[in-house]
């Protein structure tokens, strides 16, 4: 689904996604780049970081519940690199705890996976955008 917004996209950043499952990765990847929007992916916590140490991202997007390490997780080893990278979770889990956890721990935004409604991954990503100009 593609918007007729501008992209908010500087020239000089990405956007990365992190997530553990290889078609949501995969999914949210192709919704970004019809957007205009420049991504790099990875599968787990550890690859997010070491991308993160040779480019910082503009925004990160990642799963909250992946094995071996977390999204909160990423989140507080991103924020201790650079504490203002927007970071919005991405998870099934429409726990009103975890929303609030997450949010509470630094989250910019927190979206839940929806295969058929991308507005509000899309809207939480302008919003991170506009908040970093």
């Amino acid at each position: 689904m593609r918007f007729e917004t501008s992209p908010p996209w500087p020239d000089d950043g990405y956007i990365l996604v992190v997530d553990d499952s290889a078609l949501m990765l995969e999914m949210v990847t192709v919704v970004l780049e019809d957007n205009d929007w420049q991504v790099q992916s990875a599968s787990c916590g550890e690859d997010a970081l070491s991308l993160i140490g040779e480019e910082i991202p503009q925004v990160v997007i990642c799963d909250l519940n992946m094995p071996d390490m977390d999204g909160m997780a990423v989140m507080q080893e991103t924020h201790a690199i650079d504490p203002h990278i927007p970071f919005i979770m991405l998870s099934g889990n429409k726990d009103l705890t975890s929303v609030l956890g997450a949010v509470r721990h630094g989250a910019f935004d927190y979206v839940t996976k929806s295969s058929s409604d991308t507005r509000p991954l899309i809207a939480a990503v302008e919003r991170a955008f506009a908040h970093v100009r």
